[in-house]
């Protein structure tokens, strides 16, 4: 096709399956190859291994939809709070269960809401991040926030409901 068009193809994404069964990833690039009078002689096919990219890829495209079902369907939060505390994205079915709304939290302090831990969240969060609940009408909800600062910076957060009457 390349040939037959005369159209450079750059990073094309391509699933390549081998006899043995064997897939992989590759990205390739085509460039047709000219002589002298513009006529296309061959060209030329660089092809690269991005299966640990693509593949990295597919998981998060995985656990995205999985962690929508999550929040749609259970009494989950997730949320994500600036450096200073401050309540840039809050989504989940727990708003409801908590008697929140997105529109009513979002560029609030976090820290109005939990003065607790402030003083937790200036320290440097370790690995495992930081845990605690929170009781509402005798339901209680596990919070668990992890530091950003590797990434985007500030704090990213999970809250879910504990019953321990459904616990396997």
């Amino acid at each position: 096709e390349m040939i037959r068009s005369g159209t450079s193809v750059f990073d094309k994404e391509e699933l390549i399956r081998f006899k043995d069964g064997r897939t992989s990833w590759g990205s390739t690039s085509r460039i047709p190859l000219r002589n002298e009078e513009g006529k296309i002689m061959g060209g030329l096919v660089i092809t690269w291994d991005v299966t640990d990219r693509k593949n990295a890829q597919l998981e998060i495209e995985m656990n995205d939809k999985l962690m929508g079902n999550v929040l749609s369907n259970l009494p989950v939060l997730l949320y994500k709070l600036d450096n200073i505390g401050k309540i840039q994205f809050i989504t989940g079915k727990g708003l409801d269960v908590l008697g929140l709304k997105e529109a009513d939290l979002v560029g609030k302090s976090y820290f109005k809401l939990y003065p607790e831990i402030k003083p937790v969240l200036e320290e440097d969060l370790k690995d495992e991040g930081y845990s605690f609940s929170q009781i509402v009408d005798g339901r209680e909800f596990r919070h668990i926030i992890f530091s950003n600062k590797m990434t985007t910076g500030g704090f990213s957060g999970i809250a879910f409901e504990v019953d321990a009457s459904k616990i396997l």
